[in-house]
């Protein structure tokens, strides 16, 4: 599908929200999330970051999605108690359910079916949606994490749930975050990079508020992880080689790294915990 079509879908879907999941479950057939092998490794990097962690710690993820797929995860790991949000209430119960059946094959163990989202409680998640991670209401938490969110926050919203995640005082922080432009996941006749050749105010129209990307390189969301009293503990990037010619003015000050980070897998804690 050309990215250009699909960009003005996101517009419509705005104006009538019903259309995204009927498109979903008929034309693009990502209704239900196929919980490949290769999508367990990577959300493995949660769980073995949450593993640090003495038994019976709490989670807060921020951006859980439609299936709380991530959540899951974290009760099997063990969390006494997993705070799932999301702006917006995505996850259904035919999807979460779905995605239930398929760990049960792939991971093993019991992983009991819901007849609804209040029945979240059998696996200790609370899930907050609608909910703001800028202001969580929780008293603290042990973990947090997320997976390719921070790429679809704008500038000022990451440093308040950066700030509330900080006041909440947890021990580590786990991020997954995806820098690519996500429209090449639909049209594979684009780059990855696709969106540098953009400036900010041609980019504005093809960045929809429900298919927002912000665009921050990794060095920027670095900056303010560390505005936020944030420091690595780990710090794995997966890069690509790109070709860097055909990008904007303001896109030519970062460097050839920065640029080609496609991926990363961030492992974070409060600045000064180590003796």
């Amino acid at each position: 599908m050309d990215w250009r079509i699909k960009c003005l879908g996101f517009y419509a879907f705005k104006i009538f929200p019903p259309l995204r999941a009927l498109s979903q479950k008929y034309l693009t057939r990502r209704y239900y999330e196929d919980v490949t092998p290769e999508l367990l490794a990577a959300l493995n990097f949660h769980v073995e970051n949450f593993k640090r962690l003495p038994a019976g710690s709490t989670v807060m993820e921020f951006g859980a999605g439609r299936n709380l797929l991530c959540s899951l995860l974290m009760s099997h790991a063990g969390a006494a108690r997993v705070h799932a949000f999301d702006l917006n209430r995505l996850a259904t119960v035919e999807q979460v359910n779905g995605v239930i059946d398929q760990l049960h094959e792939r991971v093993g163990g019991e992983w009991p079916k819901l007849r609804d989202l209040d029945e979240l409680g059998k696996y200790r998640i609370e899930y907050h949606a609608p909910g703001d991670a800028r202001r969580t209401g929780l008293q603290s938490v042990d973990f947090v994490c997320s997976t390719s969110t921070l790429e679809h926050i704008p500038v000022q919203s990451l440093r308040e749930i950066h700030g509330e995640c900080a006041r909440l005082k947890p021990k580590l922080v786990s991020h997954i975050i995806d820098y690519h432009d996500h429209y090449a996941s639909f049209d594979k006749s684009i780059s990855r990079a696709n969106f540098y050749r953009y400036g900010t105010r041609a980019w504005k129209f093809w960045n929809p508020s429900m298919h927002y990307q912000n665009r921050l390189r990794h060095s920027e969301q670095l900056a303010l992880l560390a505005e936020a009293g944030f420091s690595p503990v780990s710090d794995r990037r997966l890069t690509e080689p790109l070709e860097l010619t055909d990008i904007s003015e303001e896109f030519r000050r970062y460097t050839a790294e920065d640029l080609s980070t496609m991926n990363s897998f961030l492992l974070l804690e409060p600045a000064g915990s180590r003796p």
